[in-house]
């Protein structure tokens, strides 16, 4: 699903079961708690929300729900704090404009049109919206918030997982510091899992909800870093690393073409170990410069992707082209 180009929509009462959340008082007020957030990152995209604009929104978000059901929409919610008879709610609701149905960014909000999620995998793609980082952040929260409700409807036998990669910067603040919280929890709670990545272990601590995300993570995957950010790691105790540790994460190294080492760390101790793709693998998922081209020009020609990666995979180009190995 590519956000400004497929014609997904993503109403946040839409995702709200209205039966369960007639029955279940936890659930409609966890789902109103994570909605809040959403919410408080489009009225104050710069800032914190205090107290008492937290509890104007709370009070708007629940009259709209009340009154609509799935039916709601932010443009209801933004009415509410028009009526609220005071001066922050107005500030609000005039940040809210864009946002509703009729704003400019309105048009992904409104309506029941939300994905299913009934695939076995579902890829959200936000580069579309790049260079609206607001707009990425807010589509970002929404995607989560609809993937933990799709996890509280399946079987808890099945497990579930929210993959992040390389998002933080659209994650900044308190708000969505809460919002991530939230989503660890409520993704535990449903056999779920939240999995993030980024490039250094120092982008977990550029903010708020980055540091949420670190703090609620039992399992630690590295490859390979500076040294200059193990050190930071040990002094400023982010992670229990003992001496061995230290120098296995120091000596992790990446060959390209055949395999990346990683340190996984988890509730039992850690274990060195090696990431090997085969050439499909890795083709499939090369960002590398020839192979994603040759694939490309592949499929502009009428190949399918399938078609395309096997065909890539299988000629004689050199594995550091092709991916093959790990990436």
């Amino acid at each position: 699903i590519a956000f400004g180009k497929d014609p997904a929509r993503l109403n946040p009462f839409a995702m709200i079961d209205a039966e369960t959340a007639a029955r279940d008082g936890d659930y409609r007020e966890e789902c109103f708690a994570m909605l809040a957030s959403v919410i408080g990152r489009m009225c104050r995209r710069r800032g914190r929300i205090d107290d008492v604009e937290a509890a104007l929104i709370d009070e708007a978000i629940a009259r709209a729900w009340e009154d609509a059901g799935n039916d709601a929409d932010l443009g209801l919610v933004q009415k509410n704090l028009e009526s609220a008879g005071d001066r922050r709610a107005a500030d609000m609701a005039l940040a809210l404009g864009p946002w509703r149905p009729g704003g400019a960014m309105g048009r992904l909000f409104e309506g029941g049109d939300t994905p299913a999620l009934d695939a076995a995998l579902t890829v959200f793609e936000l580069a579309e919206l790049k260079g609206r980082g607001d707009l990425q952040g807010v589509v970002l929260m929404l995607v989560v918030f609809l993937s933990t409700q799709r996890m509280y409807h399946g079987p808890r036998t099945r497990p579930k997982a929210i993959v992040i990669d390389e998002a933080w910067d659209l994650l900044s603040g308190e708000d969505s510091k809460a919002f991530l919280e939230g989503a660890a929890r409520r993704a535990r709670k449903y056999r779920g899992a939240l999995v993030t990545g980024t490039q250094s272990v120092n982008d977990y601590y550029a903010n708020p909800a980055a540091r949420a995300a670190w703090d609620n993570s039992d399992w630690v995957i590295f490859l390979s870093q500076k040294d200059e950010s193990v050190e930071l790691l040990k002094q400023e105790k982010r992670i229990h690393c003992d001496p061995g540790m230290e120098r296995a994460l120091k000596s992790l190294a990446t060959v390209d073409g055949r395999h990346a080492e990683l340190v996984l760390h988890g509730p039992d101790g850690w274990r060195v170990a090696r990431l090997v793709l085969d050439r499909v693998s890795g083709a499939l998922y090369s960002s590398r410069g020839p192979a994603f081209a040759a694939i490309e020009k592949l499929k502009s020609e009428g190949h399918t992707t399938e078609e395309a990666v096997l065909r890539i995979a299988n000629e004689d180009l050199p594995e550091e082209a092709t991916g093959g190995g790990a990436q």
